[in-house]
């Protein structure tokens, strides 16, 4: 349940952020919601992973749709449409989506290891009967 709402909420903190801020703004959103969601380090990459993977994926798709932009942007990348064809637009979309995906995945997880650097630990039994 915990990773599914924290899903939800990165999806949305990174669509409200990138609409008034850079594009680099989904990397703070994915770190501070990293460090307060409270999951493990691998559960919060995973999660900001996929949720910034399907953001910038859907919105990449959608920009696509009717454009001869990206067939341009392919033929720029050392004939992509060459190796590729008409799908060279889907290997675009789904470079922008990884490197995305990649950013936000490694901020959350740096905010959820930050946290747990903070966090108290009790001391073992036998360290303190050593002592």
């Amino acid at each position: 349940m915990r990773f599914i709402l924290t899903l939800v909420i990165i999806i949305i903190a990174v669509a409200g952020a990138q609409l008034y801020f850079p594009w680099w703004s989904m990397v703070i959103a994915c770190y501070v919601i990293g460090g307060l969601s409270g999951m493990r380090a691998w559960g919060s990459f995973i999660s900001a992973f996929l949720a910034v993977f399907l953001l910038w994926g859907g919105y990449a798709l959608y920009l696509s749709q009717d454009s001869t932009l990206p067939m341009k942007m392919a033929s720029v990348f050392n004939n992509l449409d060459a190796t590729f064809g008409e799908s060279s637009t889907y290997v675009l979309v789904l470079a922008t989506a990884l490197m995305g995906a990649l950013l936000g995945g490694m901020a959350s997880m740096t905010g959820s290891l930050g946290r747990n650097m903070f966090r108290s630990r009790s001391p073992n039994v036998e360290q303190v009967e050593s002592v």
